[in-house]
């Protein structure tokens, strides 16, 4: 009976793509041919009044800003590479390490064919078709004191550009929905922050009826082509999510019209955040891909929703709209974030990091010359050029944003970063006004290991510090830490995530990392890329992993997995912490002023390490 309503609803899922293909087949073609014209109105979701400048360092901000204003990007590791065409606009549809060009002229859904070809990744194209520089530009520009005329300027010409290039429907640049669902979203906030600071209108009345009806393509596009799983509705992940918070932006900006499509996105969004929100999140907040870097995409996709439409109607609706349970949770979402990361402010690679975020705009990251950036990153030895001979390599690691809008809009903090005062800005002010719920323990000390059995064990001089352990057991993440910040162990035991479907799972079931006294040990190794080298893919995956559970993992392609749950548990105590697999298990004790790590096996003859990846497309020696 279940057999036979699974394939019912695989059936019943081709159809419904079989369908959307027909109609898009008609009706794309003749947006694109006669164009597009709706009677739109909007309303701004952003409050000037809540606008503080923000402190951010000024050599970053300024490479930045006149990087873009040359059309250099620097796109998942390409380095920031030019990339204007023969008429001074931008090629969108280039993946430009490989120098493959999508055509435009195709409609999406035969456009993305190339995404097989070896050396080739489609999420280059995607990544720059999300337009999330507009609001980095206009953020710094607005922030280092120039005028919203000027900065306007930069924005239409972008968007005029990117709509000439990207015809609704038509190209790499519509194939996929999240990616539509992002560029929507950072596109209103743009148009709205830098409308916001002048005092009278800005734009032709022509650009500002093509940009209304340019958003409500986006809309449309997304709800025809919802990234749900179909046959597993709970297994939807953050693409969905993103849907549904795109649909959120859009439709609030677009309330005032009044149009029945725009209103049936609202409800629909509204409802659909709440189904993510349970499904996706455990309760202790943690995000269920199994991946510190899509807990922090995830969250990004659920706060800043929640904080437009706090900004839209108020504090009570939302509390009333989220409900007690979910409230707590969402008291508990950087807690995960924080566990997470290590005292030189950066996460440990814990799953997939493909770079991803909803919003992009604190320049976090060092400034180098062009040529000890090659000598550092590997995945630049080819770049000939560069944007004044320099390269600025942002830190992804630094997930200090995600813990910022989360005190802006949850706790009621002040805001530290530019997407913290972003997010007091959509809220208009607005907090849920809760505090961060700890869940921190004392770890305390054994009197005798002699009593363990041990075939190899790392030791960690840690006395006089106060240990704490805390630990996130659906997620699968223990840290063991000192509040000094001088030593951190941080442990992995969680299973595949994504209700078993491992999309962004690693092989590191057991595998930990340590900071201690200043030095970064045992840490983990990244994921480099997904498509371009499968190969390398695997190795960042499977191989590099120091699991010690590794037959569990089954990695057949490079998105696909599974664990064997029942050999694996857990044991918390107050002095001690156990992961076992089957008759394998580590250790990790406190004794006489040292911290130990047990294991009672030995070590498999694993390929050491020689290379790391600190983001999505980036490569480096591991030093």
């Amino acid at each position: 009976m279940l057999l036979n309503r699974f394939f019912f609803k695989k059936i019943l899922s081709k159809m419904t793509g079989f369908r959307v293909r027909i109609v898009d087949s008609f009706k794309y073609p003749i947006i694109r041919k006669f164009g597009y014209t709706k009677e739109l109105s909007f309303c701004s979701l952003l409050s000037a009044d809540r606008f503080d400048k923000v402190e951010v360092d000024s050599l970053s901000s300024e490479y930045i800003l006149g990087a873009y204003e040359n059309h250099h990007f620097d796109i998942l590791g390409s380095g920031w590479v030019d990339f204007s065409n023969e008429m001074n606009g931008i090629i969108w549809n280039r993946d430009v390490i490989s120098g493959y060009i999508w055509d435009e002229n195709k409609i999406h859904y035969d456009a993305t064919k190339a995404i097989s070809i070896e050396e080739v990744d489609i999420k280059h194209p995607w990544e720059l078709g999300r337009l999330q520089f507009l609001l980095q530009y206009a953020f710094l520009s607005i922030n280092n004191g120039a005028s919203s005329e000027q900065v306007f300027v930069f924005f239409q010409r972008i968007i005029e550009d990117f709509t000439n290039s990207n015809r609704c429907g038509y190209g790499v640049n519509w194939s996929c929905p999240m990616d539509v669902a992002i560029r929507a979203t950072n596109i209103i906030i743009c148009f709205d922050f830098i409308s916001s600071f002048s005092k009278r209108s800005i734009g032709s009345d022509i650009f500002i009826e093509e940009l209304k009806n340019l958003i409500f393509l986006h809309g449309d596009f997304i709800y025809s082509h919802l990234e749900r799983n179909r046959v597993y509705p709970e297994r939807s992940n953050n693409h969905y999510l993103s849907n549904i918070s795109g649909l959120i932006f859009i439709s609030s900006w677009l309330l005032k019209t009044g149009d029945r499509s725009v209103l049936n996105w609202h409800e629909f969004s509204k409802r659909e955040l709440l189904s993510c929100f349970d499904n996706q999140f455990n309760f202790d907040g943690s995000n269920f891909e199994s991946s510190l870097s899509y807990h922090r995409l995830s969250s990004e996709l659920l706060m800043y929703p929640v904080a437009v439409l706090m900004g839209l109607y108020d504090v009570d609706w939302v509390k009333e709209w989220l409900g007690n349970q979910r409230i707590s949770k969402i008291g508990k979402l950087v807690n995960i974030t924080i566990a997470g990361t290590m005292p030189n402010g950066d996460i440990v690679q814990i799953g997939d990091n493909d770079s991803g975020r909803f919003i992009c705009i604190d320049p976090v990251g060092e400034l180098y010359s062009l040529s000890n950036a090659k000598k550092r990153f590997i995945n630049l030895k080819d770049v000939k050029s560069s944007y004044l001979n320099c390269h600025w390599e942002q830190n992804v690691n630094s997930h200090n944003t995600l813990v910022d809008i989360h005190n802006v809009l949850v706790c009621g903090g002040e805001p530290t970063s530019c997407e913290g005062t972003l997010v007091r800005m959509l809220t208009k002010g607005r907090t849920l006004g809760l505090s961060r719920i700890e869940t921190a323990q004392c770890f305390s000390a054994f009197n005798d290991l002699c009593k363990t059995r041990s075939l190899a064990y790392q030791k960690f001089d840690v006395s006089d510090i106060k240990l704490k352990i805390e630990t996130h057991s659906c997620f699968g993440l223990t840290s063991i830490y000192d509040t000094e910040n001088t030593f951190k162990l941080v442990i992995y035991h969680g299973d595949v995530g994504q209700s078993g479907q491992g999309g962004h799972a690693h092989a590191d079931y057991g595998a930990y990392a340590v900071y201690h006294k200043g030095t970064l040990t045992n840490q983990f190794f990244g994921t480099y890329t997904y498509t371009r080298d499968i190969v390398m893919r695997d190795k960042f995956r499977v191989d590099f992993g120091r699991s010690f559970a590794k037959e569990a993992y089954s990695f057949p392609t490079a998105f696909s997995s599974s664990f064997d749950y029942k050999k694996c548990s857990i044991k918390v105590m107050p002095n001690f912490f156990e992961v076992k697999f089957s008759d394998k298990v580590r250790t990790i004790a406190y004794s006489k002023g040292s911290l130990f790590v047990l294991d009672n096996f030995q070590s498999q003859n694993l390929e050491s390490p020689t290379l790391y990846s600190s983001g999505y497309g980036r490569l480096e020696v591991l030093r």
